[in-house]
C-alpha cells in the first residue's frame, strides 16, 4: 500500500512540477512572501497524500508536511495557516488541475454549443470529534454525534472558472445545497 501511494505521489509530482504554485497561492492570499521553510509544491503534495486517510489531526498533517519538505514542522505552525485562504488555495489548485485536461478530446467538442457547463459536486471528510458542535455529522448507535464537513464545489468545466466553494455540516445534504446554484444559473 505504501509503495502504491509513493507511486501516485510521484505521478502527481510530475503533473504539479510545471505549475507555478506560488502564483496560485498568492491571489488566494495563502502565500504572502517567499516560502522560507516549506515550498508550495511540497505542501500541496503532502496535502494530496493525506487525502487517502480516514481521519486527520493537526499533528499528523504537520508531520507529513515536514516529511515531504525534509524538515520539522509543528502542528502549531500548520494551525496558523488554517484560515479561509487555504480554501481559496485548494479551489484555485483544483481549477488549475481541471484546466490542464486535454481540451482537444471529444468530450470538450461536445460542450462546444454551450457557453458554460457547471459541475456541482460535494465530498465529505470526517473531522475530530471535538468539532461536532461546528460541523455535526451523523450520530452513532449510542447517540454520540460524529463530526464531518461537507465541501460543495461548482466549477465551469468549459471555461475553468470556480463558481462556488463552501464548507458546511454533513447534515446539509446535496438537495439542500441545490438552491445555491440558482444565482449561478
Amino acid at each position: 500500500m505504501a509503495l502504491l501511494l509513493q507511486q501516485h505521489i510521484q505521478q502527481i509530482h510530475a503533473h504539479l512540477a510545471p505549475i507555478d504554485l506560488d502564483n496560485i497561492a498568492r491571489p488566494a492570499l495563502f502565500l504572502k512572501r517567499l516560502p522560507r521553510k516549506i515550498p508550495m509544491l511540497k505542501l500541496v503534495l503532502a496535502l494530496l497524500a493525506l487525502a487517502t486517510e480516514n481521519t486527520l489531526c493537526l499533528e499528523r498533517v504537520a508531520t507529513l508536511i515536514g516529511q515531504a519538505a525534509g524538515t520539522s514542522y509543528s502542528k502549531q505552525a500548520f494551525h496558523k495557516r488554517l484560515r479561509q485562504s487555504i480554501e481559496a488555495l485548494l479551489a484555485r489548485l483544483a481549477l488549475c488541475l481541471f484546466s490542464t485536461l486535454d481540451r482537444r478530446t471529444n468530450w470538450m467538442e461536445a460542450l462546444g454549443p454551450f457557453g458554460s457547463v457547471l459541475l456541482h459536486d460535494s465530498t465529505v471528510q470526517a473531522l475530530p470529534a471535538h468539532l461536532a458542535s461546528i460541523f455535526p455529522g451523523s450520530s452513532n448507535q449510542s447517540g454520540a454525534t460524529q463530526a464531518a464537513v461537507k465541501v460543495q464545489l461548482v466549477i465551469d468545466l468549459k471555461n475553468g472558472h470556480l463558481h462556488h466553494l463552501s464548507l458546511s455540516s454533513f447534515r446539509r445534504n446535496d438537495q439542500a445545497a441545490a438552491p445555491d446554484l440558482l444565482d449561478m444559473v
